[in-house]
């Protein structure tokens, strides 16, 4: 009779095991569906009308429509300046940019991602510097296309996720071309 019972309980302690631990992974699996990512760089930006190298901050969703793939609307805002080169006036800017792409993980670890945005940079040309003869306020409004490639640090059972992204190269209209080095940080639920 002993040995009937203790397999009983056995059998009971497995079940419950097992069901308490398929119901922690299924709610661990929820939470990977949607994510919001804060990130920080360094970009250049080279266009017709703004030259200058500045810090941007990127706020970002993503909502996951397969495994490896999210679909990510973002902002983004810079403030830059004409520090470090010398062939051109004084610059003082900010861009304000709204876009939206794919990224992508591959094996788990390489980031990839690829979209659009629209940018609004407006700024001060000619405060200074040996080529300045009168300064003026610029604004200018463009499309561009982006791909980005880097390192996504995220545990499968964790919330927390960081993306190194070292390259991100953007080209659009005004011969706009602009690359970025940025760090983010990743929340998932």
């Amino acid at each position: 009779m002993q040995t009937t019972m203790q397999k009983t309980f056995g059998c009971i302690v497995v079940i419950i095991t097992t069901v308490v631990g398929y119901a922690v992974r299924a709610n661990a699996q929820e939470f990977l569906k949607n994510s919001i990512k804060i990130g920080a760089g360094i970009e250049i930006v080279e266009n017709t009308k703004l030259e200058g190298v500045g810090f941007v901050t990127t706020l970002s969703y993503q909502r996951q429509l397969k495994e490896g793939l999210w679909l990510a609307p973002h902002a983004k805002h810079g403030t830059y300046t004409s520090w470090g080169i010398t062939d051109t006036p004084d610059e003082y800017f900010n861009t304000t940019t709204l876009g939206i792409g794919l990224n992508a993980t591959l094996l788990q670890v390489l980031y990839f991602g690829v979209g659009t945005e629209v940018n609004y940079s407006h700024g001060l040309i000619g405060t200074g510097g040996e080529y300045s003869r009168a300064s003026h306020y610029v604004r200018s409004f463009y499309p561009d296309l982006y791909a980005s490639a880097g390192l996504r640090i995220a545990p499968r059972k964790k919330r927390f996720a960081v993306n190194i992204i070292p390259f991100t190269f953007s080209i659009g209209i005004h011969e706009e071309v602009s690359y970025v080095l940025r760090l983010e940080a990743e929340i998932k639920w």
